[in-house]
């Protein structure tokens, strides 16, 4: 199920070369490998607009948290 305030699955995709969130159109906003540089622009996941300044952007500081939770096929 899509959430109401998304209109489509492209939450995020984690590749060797770049994290993003949100696409059709242009990533809501893309960290480039090594997290130095971003992009931002409209997506329709999300339906926003550029989430910066301007569409490219060196990063100054990154802070990305995970959740994990047990799996009953993991054993201590």
């Amino acid at each position: 199920m899509i959430p109401k305030h998304c209109a489509n699955r492209y939450y995020y995709m984690c590749m060797n070369e770049f994290l993003a969130f949100g696409g059709g159109g242009s990533f809501a906003l893309c960290l480039d490998e090594d997290l130095l540089k971003a992009t931002s622009g409209p997506s329709e996941t999300f339906g926003n607009e550029c989430l910066a300044s301007s569409t490219e952007f060196e990063l100054k500081n990154v802070e990305l948290w995970g959740f994990a939770h047990a799996s009953q096929y993991l054993s201590s």
